[in-house]
């Protein structure tokens, strides 16, 4: 859906028209539910009510959206990401990992092995492994292509802040990947290494 498309359902589900409000639902539950989704792997009854709560409070608050301060996804996304935040605040703690903020390591992060990410579910086992923000980031910027400042508005952090957790999180993803402890075991080494 075009942002010019969006913002005049908006400004008609605003104005208290209620098939406005579900044809934006229609086009844009699908993109947050599988973002959700991305955040809470392997939990879709989770992710549906998650994405409904997203799509409950944008409705609560729609009166307060202005389509100039940012695009209608963005403005989802960010509810989206607030709501995980949110799920993972109420499980119980776990303890962090502390990731180096080293920049040679960030720099090699984006060089690596491209038999690792040819392998798919490698890779998203090991970006389940991530904390939710930066799965958040690394979900905005590399799976749905969005630039730094899109990352950032929906993530409700600065640019700057973005780079930084961006660049923790590949970091983190080259570990995992290279250290075979870490990395979640690929479906073939599981079945030799039961013998």
């Amino acid at each position: 859906m075009s942002d010019s498309s969006a913002s005049a359902l908006v400004h008609r589900a605003q104005r208290g028209d209620r098939d406005a409000f579900s044809q934006l639902y229609a086009a844009y539950y699908p993109k947050v539910y599988a973002y959700v989704l991305r955040h809470v792997p392997g939990e879709e009854e989770v992710a549906r009510d998650l994405t409904g709560d997203v799509f409950m409070r944008a409705l609560e608050h729609l009166k307060t959206y202005r389509f100039q301060d940012v695009p209608f996804t963005s403005w989802l996304y960010r509810i989206a990401h607030n709501r995980v935040i949110d799920h993972y605040r109420r499980l119980p703690k776990h303890q962090p990992v502390p990731i180096e903020d080293d920049e040679q390591l960030s720099k090699k992060a984006l060089t690596l092995d491209l038999s690792l990410l040819l392998n798919r579910k490698v890779l998203y086992d090991a970006i389940c492994k991530l904390t939710p923000e930066q799965r958040s980031v690394i979900v905005l910027r590399l799976i749905q292509d969005q630039s730094v400042a899109e990352t950032a508005k929906a993530m409700g952090r600065s640019e700057d802040a973005v780079k930084k957790l961006q660049s923790r999180a590949l970091a983190a993803l080259e570990r995992m990947l290279e250290t075979p402890s870490l990395a979640p075991m690929h479906p073939a080494s599981a079945a030799s290494a039961r013998g």
